[in-house]
């Protein structure tokens, strides 16, 4: 059986048709002729990698600089829809238990390590090891794998799972030489050595990332790029500026406006919608929002339309899980409404059954972000509108922020569902996934996400991760009020943009001509 196309997947086609070709103008709107080699580009994100470690690149600050490092085992094609081969040939199964992945022939690490299963095998181990706090722990501690040979591992797993090939272009798609870790350590995070179309040059933590030319890259003539430079830089204003005054040739923003403003002015705009929106994150384990009546009580004060009128341009606020016209969307599955006095209702009486004189609620996000800013203070005078609730607003570094949400460790936060990854919902809504931080439980969204899992049917898949989504919606596990859409914004002489996982692109496509 060939690879599964799997149902979100099946959706990149009318999601990111406009991005262009993965070796064409990338969106530039004409033909920009084939790619030439050369050159270098600064891409700038609101926020730093955190690690670039192999084993820690599943998560989303990390994966843009991992995948110029490692590239990924698998991708997905956007314009198709479906998984094609990246350093793997293939990964396939006949029963969604037991699955074959297949090495290219004659990879090796930039070290001259050998690309192969021992490879592959010796960093899953590295991602179960809890010791390594890795993204993929949990999907590796719940499948066995040997290396059958030199290309070949098999993976069996103990229910059948569908969607486990998102795992290879996500928590378990990076692949460091083992020779290199073992040398290193600890500091492996510091000098990785992958086998991807691009080496760490130099990396000044919270200002800029080079990456150079991968001589002996397996995928000639690519990369297109003498180098790549990843430059975070915080506020979406002074990114945009950048972008204008030529530091950096390539932004990426979540504001609909800095787009409009991008592309009245000449750049391009290379967009990627999500299989979620951004808000909120309640913790069904600690704290108040333990308790229904609260949490729902906070969901009822937001004002997703003034959030919208303030921060995002006035772009229509999120009332469903996704928009209107995406393939996860189901009209069924809404947010509550607004009622400030039925909040009132649900706080006296939680007061009158506790015997508290009030409640303080604390909300968790990144600080120094303006606009996570401005928006946790007015989120914070909309939930103070009721008298005996209170909202402290708590700002963190994104390393603890990470830390703390990672480790449950919240009562609200802030928090987004990223990603063209449907099964994102299991991994973030399931009663038994590891990456249910907030610990959301509902029999019936598990057993929508379960089928979705277990059905190689996509028509069945889509309509599983619909049932969910209404459920999550009214249970409260997420509370959104903006839909997710990543603009990439580029200037004319940068083609081949294709966006990939949430936020970044392929980087060995990516190639620039003369302006």
């Amino acid at each position: 059986m060939r690879l599964r196309l799997l149902p979100y997947a099946a959706a990149g086609a009318v999601l990111l048709a406009a991005c262009g070709s993965a070796d064409g103008g990338g969106g530039t709107g004409g033909d920009a002729g084939p790619p030439r080699s050369g050159g270098e580009v600064v891409f700038s994100v609101n926020i730093d990698a955190q690690s670039i470690d192999a084993v820690k690149c599943g998560q989303n600050a990390n994966w843009g600089p991992c995948q110029a490092v490692y590239g990924t085992l698998l991708n997905v094609d956007p314009g198709s829809g479906q998984f094609e081969p990246g350093m793997a040939e293939s990964f396939t199964s006949d029963d969604g238990k037991v699955w074959t992945l297949t090495l290219r022939t004659g990879i090796t690490f930039t070290d001259g390590t050998p690309f192969d299963a021992g490879a592959v095998v010796f960093n899953w181990d590295r991602a179960k090891d809890p010791a390594n706090l890795s993204p993929g722990g949990a999907i590796a501690r719940s499948m066995t794998y040997e290396a059958v040979d030199p290309r070949t591992v098999r993976v069996t797993l103990p229910t059948v799972n569908w969607q486990l090939p998102w795992a290879l272009y996500s928590e378990l798609a990076f692949i460091g030489s083992p020779t290199a870790v073992q040398r290193a350590g600890a500091d492996f995070a510091n000098a990785p050595v992958g086998a991807g179309p691009f080496v760490l040059e130099s990396w000044q933590r919270g200002t800029r990332m080079t990456l150079d030319r991968n001589a002996g890259y397996w995928d000639r003539p690519r990369p297109y790029l003498d180098r790549i430079v990843f430059a975070p830089i915080g506020p979406d204003d002074q990114r945009l500026n950048a972008l204008r005054s030529g530091d950096v040739d390539i932004m990426v923003s979540l504001l609909d406006e800095h787009a409009e403003r991008a592309t009245r002015e000449g750049f391009l705009d290379h967009t990627l919608d999500h299989v979620g929106g951004s808000g909120l994150r309640f913790n069904f384990q600690q704290g108040p929002l333990v308790d229904p009546d609260v949490r729902l009580a906070v969901a009822k004060l937001i004002d997703a339309q003034q959030i919208s009128e303030a921060f995002y341009d006035g772009a229509a606020p999120a009332t469903t899980w996704v928009r209107d016209g995406s393939r996860l969307y189901d009209p069924d599955a809404v947010f509550p409404r607004q009622d400030v006095a039925g909040a009132q209702a649900l706080i006296d009486g939680y007061l009158a059954r506790t015997g508290a004189s009030d409640v303080t609620v604390t909300y968790k996000l990144v600080g120094g972000i303006p606009v996570q800013d401005q928006v946790a203070q007015m989120v914070q005078a909309q939930v103070q509108r009721v008298r005996g609730l209170h909202l402290q607003i708590v700002p963190l570094e994104i390393a603890t922020y990470l830390t703390d949400f990672n480790k449950g460790d919240f009562e609200l936060a802030v928090a987004s569902i990223n990603g063209v990854n449907p099964d994102v919902l299991y991994l973030y809504f399931h009663s038994g996934a590891a990456q249910n931080y907030g610990g959301y439980a509902d029999p019936a969204t598990d057993a929508a996400l379960d089928r979705a899992r277990g059905t190689p049917d996509t028509a069945e898949q889509l309509a599983a991760y619909r049932e969910a989504t209404k459920h999550v919606a009214a249970n409260l596990g997420q509370l959104s009020w903006r839909y997710q859409t990543t603009h990439i914004l580029a200037r004319e002489a940068v083609h081949g943009i294709v966006p990939s996982y949430s936020s970044y692109l392929r980087s060995e496509l990516v190639w620039t001509g003369q302006e």
